[in-house]
């Protein structure tokens, strides 16, 4: 059986990938390299994060159709696997409504909300409304373990989403 060809594309470094507000088509698995994520603010630039090998990046684009909400850099020379907007959004279509339905409030999170570490840089680490409604319905790690899944990928993209809400999340008050 021949191997179907996989869309590959390099990127020197320094490369911008794309902008924040771009109109997204497709996704990136980094196969080799390193991105750095750069969100605007009020208060301007903020690194997100820095991401690497086999990570995944560009997909919230493709999920929820709205325009980019960082523009991605390459930090080294780097090369990615093109994942295409229609393969991920026939996976989202298939999940259960329950899924579904905190999949859709995990990514409107992400959306509207810097990581946690990212928002004590800039002086905005209290909890908010936002983030109080959002540890309502993200999944905990025993609840994800339990969880059947009938698509690996969408596996991966639910676990991915679950650990950003994560990473935005300021540290759980105590009761």
């Amino acid at each position: 059986m021949a191997e179907k060809f996989v869309p590959r594309v390099k990127f020197k470094r320094g490369k911008r990938i794309f902008n924040q507000g771009d109109v997204g088509d497709r996704a990136y698995l980094i196969e080799q390299g390193q991105v750095a994520i750069i969100q605007e603010s009020s208060h301007g630039p903020v690194m997100v994060e820095t991401i690497g090998n086999r990570t995944i990046f560009g997909e919230m684009a493709l999920i929820d159709g709205a325009p980019r909400m960082a523009t991605a850099v390459a930090t080294d020379d780097t090369i990615c696997i093109v994942i295409k907007g229609e393969h991920l959004t026939k996976k989202l279509t298939g999940l259960p409504e329950h899924l579904r339905f905190s999949f859709e409030a995990m990514m409107d999170y992400v959306r509207r909300t810097l990581p946690f570490e990212a928002r004590k840089r800039i002086g905005a680490a209290a909890e908010t409304k936002q983030d109080t409604r959002i540890r309502k319905h993200l999944p905990s790690t025993a609840e994800l373990s339990k969880l059947k899944w009938a698509d690996p990928t969408m596996k991966v993209v639910f676990e991915m989403m679950c650990d950003y809400t994560h990473r935005r999340l300021p540290p759980a008050p105590r009761s």
